[in-house]
């Protein structure tokens, strides 16, 4: 993929200083597979305690 930027701004004339290849990208949208379970039973645990509580009225 660098290399396809690097052509395309040679082709365009750009010099190497006034573009940047961003690595940090991935990092920045990367959400841990491990976090989704627990996100999962956190909601689960909220949405039980909503329904007791409305309707747990006897």
């Amino acid at each position: 993929m660098e290399e396809s930027i690097k052509q395309l701004a040679e082709e365009f004339g750009i010099a190497e200083q006034d573009y940047r290849i961003n690595d940090d990208y991935p990092w920045a949208n990367y959400v841990d597979p491990s976090f989704v379970p627990v996100i999962v039973i956190i909601l689960l645990i909220i949405i039980m305690a909503g329904m007791i509580t409305i309707y747990s009225s006897v």
